[in-house]
C-alpha cells in the first residue's frame, strides 16, 4: 500500500483516525472486519481518503462526477414517481446544499 499510493508509515492510521475510524462517505463501515481501501483520484493519483468497497464502487460508477451526486440528491428528495403516480400537486422548494469541494448548489425538493 505504501508503494502504491505513496503513503508513509503511519499515514493510513492517521487518515483512519481523522475520518472517525469509518468510511468517509457512508460512515457505516468501520474497517474492523475488512480494512477500508485507500481511495485516490485516478487523474492526479492523489489519495483522497478511506472508503468501504460499496462507496468506492459508487464513486467509480459515477466516474468521479460531482453532478452525478447532485442528480442523486435531487432524485431522492423529489422522485419522479411522486409527480406521476400521485394526483396531488407537488410544490417545488429550492434548497441550498453546501459541499466542501463544490461550494453551494441549489436543488429542487418536494414541498408537500
Amino acid at each position: 500500500m505504501i508503494r502504491r499510493y505513496g503513503l508513509e508509515p503511519g499515514d493510513y492510521r492517521r487518515l483512519y483516525e481523522a475520518q472517525g475510524r469509518c468510511c468517509a462517505i457512508c460512515r457505516r463501515a468501520t474497517g474492523k472486519s475488512r480494512r477500508l481501501p485507500v481511495d485516490h483520484d485516478h487523474k492526479t493519483l492523489l489519495v483522497r481518503g478511506l472508503l468501504c468497497g460499496p462507496c468506492n464502487d459508487m464513486l467509480g460508477h459515477a466516474r468521479d462526477d460531482p453532478q452525478f451526486f447532485i442528480r442523486a440528491i435531487t432524485y431522492l428528495v423529489n422522485p419522479p414517481a411522486r409527480a406521476v403516480l400521485r394526483p396531488t400537486v407537488v410544490t417545488p422548494v429550492l434548497a441550498a446544499v453546501d459541499t466542501p469541494d463544490l461550494g453551494s448548489a441549489a436543488i429542487l425538493t418536494g414541498g408537500d
